[in-house]
């Protein structure tokens, strides 16, 4: 019996979908659910390519999407900008599960590429990608922390401040 490539991949979307909404979290106690916020520059957001390796779920490090959604961790996890791509965030959040064998790790990616550090505070604008870098951090985090506890908080900063100006 052959199966056609859409009907599998239209069966794996529909599991996979199934698999999120009805999955696990929600039996989990929050303080197994660690959570880790990721903000900074685009060295956190992620600007590598995409391989397949990358694409790959692991069944217990998920990531709260631009809908405030858990989902499987894959990358691109952050979405600041269209060019996202690989970054150190799934790789953590891989070790973490590893170090921790009864946790889910929850992955908070709140990262804005090229954003100084003095738009990272309340009101903070940032142009480039027309956010508000720290008061959407806050509020994603808030509304991640509804599932889990928070266990640390990533930053990787990048260039934007290296000039003699800013620094």
């Amino acid at each position: 019996m052959h199966i056609s490539r859409p009907v599998i991949l239209f069966v794996s979307t529909c599991l996979s979908f199934f698999g999120s909404l009805f999955g696990t979290l929600d039996k989990i106690p929050k303080e197994n659910f660690h959570l880790f916020l990721l903000v900074g520059q685009s060295n956190m957001a992620g600007r590598g390519k995409v391989s397949d390796a990358d694409r790959k779920e692991h069944p217990r490090v998920l990531m709260f999407n631009k809908d405030h959604s858990w989902v499987p961790a894959v990358d691109p996890i952050h979405f600041d900008k269209s060019v996202a791509g690989v970054g150190l965030g799934r790789t953590f959040g891989i070790q973490m599960a590893e170090d921790n064998p009864d946790a889910i790790i929850g992955l908070i990616p709140c990262a804005a590429g090229g954003s100084p550090i003095r738009t990272w505070e309340p009101g903070g604008y940032h142009a480039q990608t027309k956010s508000h870098p720290w008061d959407a951090a806050i509020s994603r985090a808030k509304a991640a922390l509804e599932d889990g506890t928070l266990k640390g908080i990533l930053w990787h900063q990048g260039e934007s401040d290296s000039n003699t100006r800013d620094s």
